[in-house]
């Protein structure tokens, strides 16, 4: 009797393709619930990981853009370490349009490979959208 592997095909495919999000533990205890993420002192602990951090540390969530301009993407920030919110300062729609449009609304919630800077606008540090390769599921 042979084995039939392409029987597991679509759980290799839906794996490959779905990669796990670590879950939102924060280890450091960085972000206990005494600040929301909002508040400038959240924001500001954030900075002062990210500064010594690299995009390809963390894996992303998308929560929600907020309201009026400049339009932020919070964003879960999220590995072994850390599991943060972080204002995501978005000036290309070129991925996100659709997503801004409905909030997030039926999109996937993962994003892909997020790739971000850290730059100072009107002397604030702030988290700043680059690109990405894709959203999924």
């Amino acid at each position: 009797m042979s084995f039939k592997w392409y029987a597991f095909y679509p759980f290799l495919i839906l794996f490959a393709c779905n990669p796990p999000t670590p879950d939102c533990i924060d280890q450091q205890q960085a972000f206990q619930k005494q600040f929301e993420p909002s508040n400038s002192e959240y924001q500001n602990a954030v900075l002062d990981i990210l500064k010594h951090k690299n995009p390809e540390d963390f894996a992303y969530v998308f929560e929600t853009f907020t309201e009026g301009e400049p339009t932020y993407m919070m964003t879960s920030f999220r590995n072994e370490e850390y599991c943060f919110s972080v204002k995501v300062l978005v000036n290309n729609w070129n991925k996100l349009a659709g997503m801004r449009r409905t909030n997030g609304y039926s999109y996937p919630k993962t994003l892909v490979n997020l790739k971000w800077d850290i730059k100072e606008i009107e002397g604030t540090p702030t988290v700043v959208y680059k690109d990405m390769r894709r959203i999924i599921d």
